[in-house]
């Protein structure tokens, strides 16, 4: 659970004469505008809520704003309105923003990386998309290009499904040796709907301590000297 709460900080306070004490009597005060924000982690999110009081600075007495008179609270309302928050108070809200704008930029390079292969499709490519018939088990099947068309291309299937998309291939990921075939502009539109997840060129498979490149055969544990 990430730990969240609420703080204040105080903003600004300066001498103020404007009111005589009901405790004892001194017209000497001090009057503070403070800021109510959001933290997270102890990190400031943003400010909620600006808050005023009085206190008699002989006796400490706290005068509530609402119980002066209305010049007073007219002059507490102008110096309230003075009295900015600091940028630190949003230092939350600013790094929320970057990470956003940060992984949206990622994205958009990914998805038009993505883009470039499927237009230019090569033997190897290896695509992963989202099973029709997902369980937590089984969210993604590999499509493996086999060979490039004008307009289409044709790919094999994995026999396994995976739970989450592999970095590289093992020599048990087998493909099925038919294959099905799909024009570009729909592996296009399965990118643009969110059906293929990952588009890997240059993949690597993993024999021991060891790594190859992906072959051109669907069967992933086949000689690669022919």
């Amino acid at each position: 659970m990430i730990p969240a709460g609420t703080s204040t900080k105080n903003l600004k306070q300066a001498p103020f004469s404007g009111i005589t004490c009901a405790n004892c009597q001194s017209e000497n005060n001090i009057i503070s505008v403070s800021a109510s924000y959001l933290h997270i982690i102890w990190i400031p999110l943003f400010p909620y809520r600006k808050t005023m009081g009085i206190v008699c600075s002989n006796c400490k007495h706290v005068v509530r704003i609402y119980e002066t008179s209305e010049e007073v609270r007219e002059m507490a309302k102008q110096l309230k309105a003075t009295v900015k928050p600091p940028w630190y108070l949003f230092l939350g809200s600013i790094i929320l923003t970057l990470i956003i704008g940060l992984l949206v930029v990622q994205s958009t390079s990914r998805k038009n990386k993505y883009s470039a292969y499927l237009e230019n499709p090569q033997v190897n490519d290896i695509y992963a998309l989202r099973n029709a018939y997902e369980t937590p088990e089984n969210k993604y099947e590999l499509w493996k290009v086999i060979n490039v068309k004008e307009d289409s291309i044709d790919m094999s299937v994995s026999i396994f499904k995976y739970r989450y998309i592999p970095n590289q291939l093992k020599p048990e990921d087998l493909f099925f040796d038919n294959y099905i075939t799909y024009h570009k502009n729909t592996m296009l539109e399965f990118l643009k709907n969110g059906t293929i997840a990952k588009v890997s060129r240059g993949m690597t498979i993993v024999k021991g301590n060891s790594t190859e490149s992906i072959p051109d055969s669907t069967n992933i544990d086949g000689d690669y000297s022919k």
